[in-house]
């Protein structure tokens, strides 16, 4: 279904609506679901970059809608994909790389407000890698985290 959605995007809603990313996100999650890493880290790796530049275009758009609320809602969707590409290379065993892709999404969705949920994810995601890999100093950044800021 996901897969056919792309024969559409080109028509309508268009290949740079948030949608577009969105859709890669949702694909990345099904084949972690089926347990296919590498098909998973590459939708994953597409939805966060694909994000990037509708998120720089929101955030210096004239209209404050598109500045704060929608940029926002962009920033949210791709702490997501950070978060589950996290997962896929925590299972694929590249802890170096799950970390940084940890710190950026909890950074981002912090700074810019995202939903306490979303928030929860990363830490809850970040406290459970770094005590998987034992990592003593990522240990005790996640453990001092926390999703009230929101």
């Amino acid at each position: 279904m996901f897969q056919k959605r792309f024969e559409y995007f080109p028509l309508w809603p268009g290949t740079d609506d948030s949608a577009y990313a969105i859709n890669y996100r949702s694909i990345g999650e099904a084949r972690m679901l089926q347990e296919h890493w590498k098909e998973a880290e590459e939708a994953l790796q597409k939805a966060v970059t694909l994000g990037d530049e509708p998120i720089e275009r929101g955030g210096q758009s004239d209209s404050e809608f598109m500045r704060d609320e929608h940029a926002n809602n962009l920033r949210m969707s791709q702490d997501l994909a950070l978060n589950l590409l996290a997962a896929v290379y925590f299972r694929e065993q590249r802890p170096a790389e799950v970390l940084k892709l940890l710190e950026r999404a909890y950074e981002q969705a912090t700074k810019f407000h995202a939903p306490v949920n979303v928030v929860r994810q990363i830490v809850e995601t970040g406290r459970g890698i770094s005590q998987s890999t034992g990592d003593a100093a990522a240990m005790a950044a996640w453990s001092g985290r926390s999703t009230a800021q929101n």
